[in-house]
């Protein structure tokens, strides 16, 4: 008779558990529970990893850097080149510590890998500008480009690089 008891308590906890949002189960964590040991919290908590177990998660593709954002990538660079023929042209673009950029944005107290922030800033801007006179044909006797595609990786040190290859028009 008691256990018959102690599963319809059960099950109507369950139910009233169901109900609850993460944030009003973290408010009333410490309020005991029909008398037992356990409080509201560790009874939600058993009901939640009961109901996500197997259960698996993902990162959408708008999400950057997740697999699927990846993918997608890979697969427009791919569709690119099926179209438009394979690229011509590698080039490598690595950031410099030299740069003046870092001379008058860098305290002279810190070291440049200490500010990943202005490198990224710098970095990204100088890509920008190269990127600018490739497509507009600065480079190649004003032949400008019919695709581009690049990839920027970040050096154990924390300095960027970009590889980027492309094609020119004809």
């Amino acid at each position: 008779m008691k256990k018959n008891v102690q599963r319809q308590e059960k099950k109507s906890n369950k139910n009233k558990l169901k109900n609850l949002t993460n944030t009003e189960i973290m408010q009333i964590q410490d309020i005991p529970f029909n008398n037992n040991d356990k409080t509201l919290y560790e009874e939600a908590k058993e009901h939640n990893e009961e109901k996500l177990k197997g259960s698996r998660s993902y990162c959408p593709a708008s999400v950057t850097g997740s697999r699927r954002f990846l993918r997608e990538k890979a697969r427009n660079a791919l569709h690119i080149v099926t179209e438009l023929g394979p690229h011509e042209h590698f080039l490598t673009v690595t950031c410099n510590t030299q740069w003046p950029e870092f001379e008058t944005l860098i305290p002279k107290d810190t070291t440049i890998y200490q500010c990943p922030d202005i490198v990224s800033e710098v970095f990204h801007n100088r890509l920008n500008k190269l990127l600018v006179d490739l497509r507009n044909g600065y480079f190649h006797n004003e032949r400008k480009t019919m695709y581009d595609v690049y990839v920027i990786e970040y050096q154990n040190r924390g300095l960027p690089h970009a590889h980027i290859v492309y094609k020119l028009s004809k």
